[in-house]
């Protein structure tokens, strides 16, 4: 079972990525960024979008030069080649991000200016604005999937929360890597044969195909991140053909990553 923990004195850092997870093929890499009130320097990724949460304070995650101030729940969506740059406001800024497992860093060439570019379109999104669907004491928040993304095969993300007692069914993904991430409260996992307690800030990673299921057994609601990655099996030659726009003329119920509940 692949299982890891976020504590205050890890402070940045991949939880999750193909040579930590000794998978080359895997498409993750997700982890926990911590900043400060020193704003970095801007940098962008020519092969894969990026997704980052806020779980912790207030602070201020540029994109293409804009400014996007955020507090916890809300998430922020890159394409590829959109710059962006984070600072923290008043204090600790913690977020979760989500990557695809090859990417590469670019930096401004110099005298470059940082600025919004006509068709590229970075996303700000909260859990209040979010599509969201509840039954037999689950709640799911989608916050990033195709159909809001308006690209093929983007990362996807969901926020869901369990009442006591609530439980999701043993199910398994076929195009689709997956990661929970326990926010709060205490959740029993299984996958495969193997069950395990996760309690705030651990995280789990699920390998395509695998079996896996999830309960609150504990008296206190439990609380997840769940962030998917497509497989990469699903694309041939060039990044750019696997990140395409949606077919508007698709079946929208295609367009939805699993919800979790």
């Amino acid at each position: 079972m692949y299982t890891s923990k976020w504590t205050p004195e890890k402070g940045s850092g991949h939880l999750f990525r193909p040579d930590l997870l000794v998978i080359p093929s895997s498409s993750v890499i997700f982890g926990v960024s911590v900043y400060g009130e020193q704003k970095t320097p801007p940098h962008a990724h020519a092969d894969s979008d990026e997704w980052f949460l806020v779980v912790e304070g207030k602070g201020d995650i540029e994109t293409d030069g804009v400014s996007n101030i955020v507090t916890p729940g809300c998430i922020v969506y890159t394409p590829q080649y959109a710059w962006h740059a984070f600072q923290g406001i008043g204090g600790h800024f913690r977020i979760l991000f989500g990557i695809y497992g090859w990417r590469s860093y670019i930096h401004p060439r110099e005298n470059e200016k940082v600025e919004p570019v006509k068709g590229r379109k970075s996303m700000v999104l909260s859990l209040m604005e979010a599509r969201a669907e509840a039954q037999h004491g689950k709640l799911s928040i989608a916050l990033l999937e195709p159909r809001n993304v308006l690209r093929n095969n983007c990362l996807g993300v969901n926020y869901c929360m369990f009442a006591p007692g609530a439980s999701v069914a043993a199910h398994a993904h076929d195009r689709l890597e997956q990661v929970t991430y326990v926010t709060s409260g205490t959740a029993d996992v299984q996958v495969g044969e193997e069950e395990r307690r996760l309690s705030k800030d651990e995280a789990i990673y699920i390998p395509l195909h695998l079996v896996h299921s999830l309960e609150n057994h504990s008296g206190e609601p439990v609380a997840t991140v769940n962030c998917y990655y497509a497989c990469r099996r699903l694309w041939e030659g060039n990044i750019e053909a696997f990140l395409t726009e949606i077919d508007q003329n698709a079946d929208s119920a295609q367009l939805r990553y699993p919800s979790e509940i």
